[in-house]
């Protein structure tokens, strides 16, 4: 794995990783994940007894909306990429006592085979964790926890407290046209909002 950058977005805790890939006349190969590349990582500042757990793919339609997901207990962390496709990924802050309570950082990922590089998104713990498909898609994470259902949070996509305003205004155009017509599970649909999660006891277990 050779990182070629990590740029911070919108919230600086997210992040996104640029990986090498290398091409020759038969295709490219890259290393998609390394121990000592990301938990070493200086950026993310992991502990060093963090390790990731389980591995997760979905295959998507165009025009859908799945999230706004996290789990407490155990906590976890996502390393998020893209193989087929184009989507806006998208974690929102959720952490009660946070300065960007309630701030959306996006990352717009279109599949590229022919491109250098690839690139992934780091979701830490304490950030609700969307993708907003845009064409047909298919997504890989993997996670530093095996999911539990007793301890996962969703938050409605459609929460009118979300605030998107630190994207580009192209990225809310697009985001905010989703919204209006994407197709969407129950589960995800009956999602609470940002004012009832603070509500909860789980929320006192991120600071």
């Amino acid at each position: 794995m050779k990182i070629l950058s990590v740029t911070s977005l919108q919230v600086p805790d997210v992040k996104v990783f640029r990986n090498a890939r290398f091409h020759d006349g038969r295709g490219y190969f890259t290393e998609v994940y390394r121990d000592d590349e990301i938990l070493g990582n200086p950026e993310l500042k992991l502990s060093p007894t963090t390790r990731f757990m389980q591995a997760n793919e979905s295959i998507s339609k165009g025009k859908i909306i799945r999230g706004l997901h996290f789990q407490v207990n155990p906590n976890l962390s996502k390393l998020v990429r893209l193989i087929e496709g184009h989507i806006i990924d998208v974690a929102i802050d959720v952490r009660p006592n946070s300065a960007t309570f309630g701030v959306a950082s996006a990352y717009e990922l279109i599949a590229d085979t022919n491109a250098a590089f690839e690139d992934m998104v780091w979701i830490p713990f304490g950030f609700a964790h969307g993708l907003f498909i845009l064409e047909p898609s298919r997504v890989q994470y993997v996670q530093t926890g095996y999911w539990n259902g007793a301890g996962e949070v969703s938050i409605t996509p459609q929460d009118s407290t979300l605030n998107w305003t630190y994207l580009s205004k192209d990225m809310q155009n697009s985001i905010h046209t989703l919204l209006q017509t994407a197709s969407m599970s129950d589960k995800d649909k009956a999602g609470i909002s940002l004012t009832t999660w603070k509500q909860y006891e789980l929320s006192s277990h991120l600071v």
